[in-house]
């Protein structure tokens, strides 16, 4: 049996809505990263995909000024490195300000 124009339109149209709505957003995503304590600006933070299987992707590193640029899914989960600072996590999105915390303690 061969199917007719109007059916197999139907059935690619069918299939490729599937497709399209299993993708999520991709969203631009900006920020600035700072220092909590005195609010300057951390130059060369690495801004992270983090991943549920415990693995990063580095995907920004922040500039002079502490900015960022990204695009990527909405709703992903973003890890802020720095060396000695405790690392930050935060959900993608527009216009983000992420205070990092010194992560040395004097003893």
């Amino acid at each position: 049996m061969k199917l007719t124009d109007t059916k197999y339109m139907i059935i690619c149209g069918l299939l490729l809505s599937m497709c399209i709505s299993s993708y999520a957003e991709i969203i631009n995503v900006s920020g600035r990263v700072v220092d909590k304590y005195d609010g300057e600006p951390l130059i060369g933070v690495s801004v992270c995909i983090s991943y549920s299987d415990r693995t990063d992707s580095i995907v920004a590193v922040s500039d002079i000024n502490g900015l960022f640029s990204i695009s990527l899914p909405e709703n992903q989960l973003l890890r802020f490195r720095y060396g000695g600072f405790d690392d930050a996590f935060a959900v993608a999105k527009s216009n983000m300000l992420i205070e990092m915390e010194n992560g040395c303690s004097w003893k």
